[in-house]
């Protein structure tokens, strides 16, 4: 008996001890300026707000860069007990304008709650503003034509400046900028009013000024801009005040005339750029050819396959509208078209550079080709199609076909905002390399609207609309692996719209299916629920769509994304705010893989690098909202 009655106690006073607790609660006094390099007082108190008295109690107090007193033990401080401690700080000098009084103090014993045991005062300097700027181009400057420049200034002082005023002064003139700028030729002057002192809540403090200058019309040509900054106060660092840049003009080919070859030819241009782009100064193809009355664009009909381009180039229809004015509204200004060739595609670049802006049709291969065959590595630039049509006629509504869109055989390369449409078999095929085919309209073409065999894998598919093709959406071979396919609107396509394999519905590989399993409209709100069995391999997130029809397999297609889920278990529910009866519901399961360290020979030999590998389910089950 004597002996449970004293372990009843043990018990008892270990839990009771547990059971104490002491709130700690800190404050800092400073002043709220200083001037720099002078010392000042620090003053710093801990009160036991109890309810039971705190041991070990331990106190730090700062007002400079170093703790002036760090972890002082003070031993018991009682319920409702106050100390005070105090000691000097000082204040950097410039180019740091302010400084944080601290006092913290903890105690061994539970604190209920310890985002009071810290005290943060801002001290200030007590000078000038300071203020500074850098300004940089946003794009690579085309001769002739407007350059965006965007001007970031702010103040790193703790004094605010006042009525500050932006000047901006270019070698060439000013052809844009905000009003509250004066223009005036090749000098702006822009009235930017308080440039506050930094907020410390805030992760961003810069102000920012948009312009446009004119580059110099020739190939090139340096471009120098400088800008000052200044206000009513006296700046404490004036030699932060001024920055001066510089850059230069494309090396550029000027496209004149739509003959297929001779002297301001295309075909001309690609083969001066074969041979000059050399080194590591960026090259452009760029079209001037002078206004033909009120036709809406040009047509340059080749009669032979125009050369490879094995030189880093952009070639760049957008600088005929840039130069004469937008004359099509519908789309490009500049055509290329094979329509009496026998072989041979339009546009074949190795290495890297771009494609902007043309309309390409009529090619009895393709109208793009990207390889790196016969590349000659020169400046590394970026590899991206942008903004073309492929397919079509200038207006994207005329299908001119070539047999493939766009053929792809090395990694890298971006496909952006095309009208890839018309074509005789894929719109996009990805024979080997990762490709990222985004935001483009993929319609109508008499295979799938992307290809994408096993030396594609790693592409990225997503953020298109990709419909009424001759196969599937996306047809992805049986031994490709990560391939993203997500949140693209596919519907329409003569089979399904997303097919591994392509051998009809798979449902467990490479990524199981998501299963709907419950739709109901509930006041004027769709709630979808699922689940996905993959969950304890990895955390899938899920993306939803609404379709008008299921496609005839009855595993839908995925017209309208509605949104995604990351769900942490299982079972996942989305809600869409509106009423979806009559559609059919269907979603995706898209599992993102992070691999630390890979090597990938294909973008670079012996290039260690991180890499995300991504892969997408086919479409779930149509069900209908009821």
């Amino acid at each position: 008996m004597a002996r449970t009655t004293a372990v009843l106690l043990s018990l008892f006073l270990s839990t009771a001890v547990f059971a104490q607790s002491a709130d700690l609660s800190a404050t800092v006094d400073a002043p709220d300026r200083v001037p720099p390099g002078e010392t000042f007082t620090v003053t710093g108190t801990v009160t036991n707000l109890g309810p039971d008295p705190a041991q070990h109690v331990l106190v730090s107090l700062s007002g400079s860069r170093e703790w002036c007193i760090s972890d002082l033990d003070i031993g018991t401080l009682q319920p409702n007990e106050t100390r005070t401690f105090s000691c000097q700080g000082q204040m950097p000098l410039p180019p740091l304008y302010a400084i944080d009084a601290v006092m913290w103090a903890q105690t061994a014993t539970p604190d209920p709650r310890y985002e009071n045991n810290v005290a943060v005062k801002r001290v200030g300097s007590i000078t000038p503003p300071d203020l500074f700027l850098w300004a940089y181009f946003l794009d690579m400057p085309r001769p002739g034509l407007p350059v965006p420049m965007q001007v970031n200034f702010g103040n790193i002082a703790s004094m605010e400046a006042t009525n500050a005023t932006l000047t901006i002064t270019t070698s060439t003139r000013v052809t844009k900028a905000p009003d509250s700028c004066t223009i005036t030729e090749n000098r702006a002057v822009c009235a930017v009013g308080t440039i506050p002192a930094p907020d410390p809540s805030s992760n961003d403090n810069l102000k920012r000024l948009n312009i446009e200058v004119l580059a110099p019309d020739a190939s090139m040509a340096r471009l120098d801009v400088t800008v000052t900054i200044d206000a009513a106060e006296d700046d404490a660092r004036p030699e932060n005040d001024q920055y001066s840049t510089f850059a230069r003009t494309y090396r550029t080919f000027n496209v004149t005339t739509v003959a297929d070859n001779g002297s301001g030819s295309l075909r001309a241009a690609m083969e001066a750029a074969n041979a000059e782009c050399v080194d590591a100064d960026p090259c452009l193809i760029a079209f001037r050819i002078p206004r033909n009355g009120d036709a809406p664009w040009h047509t340059i009909a080749v009669t032979s396959p125009l050369p490879r381009v094995v030189l880093p180039v952009l070639i760049d229809g957008t600088t005929q509208a840039a130069y004469f004015g937008d004359t099509n509204a519908a789309g490009p200004e500049i055509e290329l078209t094979g329509v009496s060739l026998r072989d041979g595609s339009g546009i074949e670049l190795a290495c890297s550079g771009g494609l902007r802006g043309l309309a390409i049709n009529g090619f009895p291969a393709n109208g793009v080709l990207l390889t790196d065959s016969g590349c000659k590595p020169a400046a590394l630039q970026s590899r991206i199609i942008d903004g073309n049509t492929i397919g079509t006629d200038p207006t994207g509504t005329r299908a001119v076909p070539n047999f493939r869109g766009v053929w792809v055989t090395a990694s890298g390369w971006a496909i952006r905002n095309n009208i890839i449409s018309g074509n005789t078999a894929s719109g996009v095929f990805i024979a080997s390399g990762k490709a990222k085919v985004t935001e483009n309209k993929i319609f109508s073409n008499g295979a799938s609207g992307v290809g994408i065999l096993r030396n594609g894998s790693g592409s990225d598919v997503t953020g298109n609309s990709i419909a009424f093709n001759g196969h599937f959406g996306v047809a992805i071979a049986p031994d490709a692996i990560r391939v993203s396919a997500d949140r693209n609107s596919i519907y329409g396509n003569h089979q399904r719209g997303i097919d591994w394999g392509i051998d009809g519905v798979t449902t467990v590989s490479p990524v199981k299916l998501p299963e709907i399993t419950s739709v109901r409209v509930e006041n004027g709100t769709t709630i979808i629920e699922g689940t996905h069995d993959a969950f304890g391999t990895f955390a899938p997130f899920i993306t939803i769509y609404a379709n008008d029809a299921p496609d005839p397999s009855g595993y839908g297609e995925g017209q309208t994304v509605l949104g995604t889920v990351n769900p942490n278990r299982r079972e996942w529910q989305s809600v869409y705010q509106g009423d979806l009866r009559g559609k059919w519901v269907t979603a995706t399961a898209t599992h993102v893989l992070y691999i630390g360290w890979v090597r990938d020979d294909t973008v670079k030999p012996n290039d260690d690098r991180g890499d995300y590998f991504t892969t997408t389910s086919e479409f779930s089950r149509a069900v209908e909202v009821k």
